[in-house]
């Protein structure tokens, strides 16, 4: 675009030059001057554009690191919560387990509890009938016999006991793991979200760029026009920042969708997601989220089609965006990448 501006300058400024040869000297010297000041006008503008270039390569440079490093973070972040997730499932499944054998065993003490009743109530009434038949003839061997029963009957009381003091024990110690795992969970959610914060402060710099890099060339499409040379500065801007800056507010969105609502921050994280995307929107890119919608023919967008038993036949829902739409201005600038579920 540079060389293109210049070449036209310079072309104007021969046929400005040629076109006056039958002035006078005096407008000559006004032409060359004019052409003089237009020619460092446009150093000056090339020396501004070079500037800007090397800023976004540097800064582009610098957010594809970020973005490499806060994707391996929040992987491993992930593979945590997957772990946490599945240490929870195991201590669920003892919990389970426990909670069943002690229903057995509550069963089966509660039976022999009613089979105890019934030997101490035919006991008892024996030995009343024996009592009353042999009248005062009851020997110490009935008497040891009953204090025998009566030591059964306290062993198995303290057995029980101390079967339900060790079920108590093992209770308390898988809730407190059970709690445990649960703060983990909640500490890597609440990570994710401070990360996220964090990303949304450099993502609003990235915006502070674009709108640096727009209104540079909205200032060099003005001084362009004054010389009457016609360019096309929309279609010559750099999408690339703006672009990166779509797809990461697409990303934490299905981050923060994937959270629970009670996280410590969420609330503010999504306010903050809004305020950026509708900074972006002032500057004319709008972000287009084709997710659950029906898919049909001559979409323009790159998909994949996946079989689905779920679906009925002939539907097409789209279930996954790997990139949104991008467009500028109503005009295209990235075309959707999704996976559509097929009937």
């Amino acid at each position: 675009m540079k060389k293109t501006i210049l070449s036209a300058l310079i072309c104007s400024s021969f046929f400005i030059v040629n076109s006056t040869s039958s002035f006078g000297a005096d407008q000559q010297n006004d032409t060359s001057k004019d052409i003089a000041a237009i020619q460092k006008t446009v150093v000056l503008q090339q020396q501004k554009i070079s500037d800007i270039q090397s800023s976004n390569e540097k800064l582009l440079s610098a957010l594809e690191k970020q973005g490499a490093d806060y994707k391996a973070e929040s992987k491993e972040r992930f593979e945590q919560l997957s772990e946490l997730k599945t240490a929870l499932e195991d201590v669920n499944t003892k919990l389970d387990d426990t909670n069943q054998s002690i229903t057995t065993l509550e069963n089966t003490t509660k039976i022999s509890e009613q089979n105890l009743k019934k030997d101490i109530d035919s006991l008892s009434a024996d030995t009343a009938k024996r009592t009353t038949d042999l009248d005062n003839k009851l020997t110490n061997k009935s008497l040891l016999g009953l204090l025998g029963l009566l030591g059964l009957l306290g062993i198995l009381g303290g057995v029980y006991w101390y079967l339900r003091k060790q079920h108590n024990q093992e209770n308390v110690g898988l809730v407190n793991k059970v709690q445990s795992a649960l703060e983990g969970v909640k500490k890597a959610e609440e990570n994710i979200v401070q990360s996220d914060a964090q990303l949304i402060t450099q993502l609003h710099e990235v915006l502070a760029q674009v709108k640096l890099e727009h209104a540079h060339l909205a200032e060099t499409a003005a001084l362009t026009a004054s010389t009457h040379l016609v360019s096309d500065s929309e279609d010559n801007i750099d999408h690339g920042l703006a672009i990166k800056l779509a797809d990461e507010i697409h990303r934490m969105r299905r981050r923060i969708a994937a959270l629970p609502e009670n996280t410590k921050g969420l609330k503010s994280l999504s306010k903050s997601l809004e305020r950026l995307e509708e900074e972006l929107k002032d500057n004319g890119y709008e972000i287009i989220d084709y997710m659950g919608m029906n898919y049909t023919e001559g979409m323009t967008v790159k998909a994949r089609f996946i079989p689905s038993d779920e679906l009925n036949e002939d539907e097409s829902i789209i279930t996954r965006v790997v990139y949104p739409q991008v467009n500028f201005k109503d005009k295209l600038i990235q075309k959707a990448d999704i996976e559509v579920s097929v009937g």
